[in-house]
């Protein structure tokens, strides 16, 4: 995860993207279910009320950090799906809100731009 947060910080998405994969699907061996990347609401919705505080807090991080990095890469769709993840492990911040409202938002303006 901290090579994930820095790669970000460095503005380096293609590398962050593979960091925080890695990391993601290693955690999901963990918690005993390998759909956190391909299919997290899915993942959120079915083990996530079996998780530990803990682990709900290490998931909201690494949902963020991804909906951040994949953001940088202009895949705003999946960014929200992302952030939404990271809201039900319980990142309930207004900043977390906000950057879920950006991503849907850079959603429909594409949308648009492609009529």
């Amino acid at each position: 995860l901290g090579s994930a947060e820095a790669a970000l910080k460095d503005g380096k998405y293609f590398d962050g993207v593979q960091f925080i994969n890695s990391c993601m699907e290693e955690y999901g061996k963990v918690v005993g279910d390998e759909r956190i990347v391909k299919d997290p609401s899915v993942f959120v919705k079915e083990v996530g009320p079996n998780l530990t505080q803990d682990q709900k807090e290490i998931l909201r991080r690494m949902y963020e950090v991804r909906g951040d990095i994949i953001t940088g890469l202009g895949a705003n769709k999946r960014a929200a799906v992302d952030y939404e993840c990271s809201q039900a492990m319980g990142g309930d911040s207004g900043a977390l809100a906000e950057k879920k409202s950006k991503a849907e938002g850079a959603v429909k303006e594409q949308k648009s731009a492609d009529k």
